[in-house]
């Protein structure tokens, strides 16, 4: 399903490519012959056989002066269900493949008004909370790299223009597709911890399929952090909160007080004191 994340050209450009193909869902035919059946300028066109391109929707081989360029329409191939080898693993799930990778390039905003109408669909099952023993979920060593980037991730060692493309892209997605049109955009430390989860052309492509699904965003921004560790990585969001705990300092009992700790000891000291002075009075 990928109509609902191309503007009108490339779609039009792929229904004609789709109606010229043949048995091996190829195409040969100049971009002049393709303006001209999809009823498009060629200047339409040749962008929107780039963006298939780029999105890895068609693939393309130049042409010459005397052969014209072909295409291959990658979005027609399907896989047997019954040809898929399904491997089921309880402690290490594994990385989810993107099927429809999405483009690199493109202000996010200029589609968000092509997508017209209410979400439809449930919505991803949020963030669960982590039980009471959070620090005792047994964490694959391999996977402490990525769980440690993203508790440490910082937004002053992220490219600032990238952080504010993330921000644009989540600020616009939530409004769009979440239940509060006048949600405001997301801190810099959970865009640091978002960009942490991996480069920004797959978490770009993420949010086109996430798009293309219609998927509702949770009602934190921490959704997004969870979807990209479920989908690139094949990790629980809770698998995160148990790194937190684990992570977190534990308070040394035979250290010495804090000053602010020995005031309130002292003062509680002689209220307790005084009420025994007044009672035995």
């Amino acid at each position: 399903m990928i109509a609902p994340a191309l503007k009108e050209a490339e779609l039009r450009v792929a229904l004609q490519l789709t109606a010229m193909r043949d048995t091996h869902n190829s195409v040969r035919a100049s971009s002049r012959e393709i303006a001209r059946r999809a009823g498009l300028a060629r200047s339409a066109v040749v962008p929107a056989l780039h963006s298939l391109a780029n999105r890895q929707l068609i693939a393309v081989r130049p042409g010459s002066t005397t052969r014209a360029a072909g295409y291959l329409l990658n979005f027609l191939n399907t896989i047997p269900i019954s040809t898929q080898k399904v491997v089921l693993q309880q402690d290490h799930p594994p990385v989810l493949q993107q099927d429809h990778p999405g483009p690199v390039t493109g202000p996010p905003l200029d589609l968000f008004q092509d997508q017209p109408g209410p979400p439809t669909g449930p919505p991803l099952t949020p963030p669960q909370q982590l039980p009471a023993a959070a620090g005792a979920v047994d964490i694959d060593s391999r996977v402490l790299p990525i769980l440690d980037r993203l508790l440490h991730a910082n937004p002053k060692t992220c490219d600032a223009q990238t952080l504010d493309t993330a921000r644009r892209w989540l600020h616009g997605y939530t409004v769009k597709f979440g239940f509060d049109p006048k949600a405001h955009p997301p801190d810099d430390r959970i865009l640091a911890q978002f960009l942490a989860v991996a480069p920004w052309v797959t978490l770009e492509r993420l949010l086109y399929d996430l798009m293309a699904e219609r998927k509702q965003p949770g009602t934190t921004y921490a959704w997004y952090i969870a979807v990209a560790l479920q989908r690139i990585h094949g990790l629980k969001y809770e698998l995160l909160r148990a790194r937190r705990a684990q992570l977190k300092p534990i308070p040394n009992p035979n250290s010495a007080p804090s000053a602010a700790a020995g005031e309130n000891f002292t003062r509680e000291l002689l209220a307790r004191t005084a009420a025994g002075v007044k009672r035995m009075k």
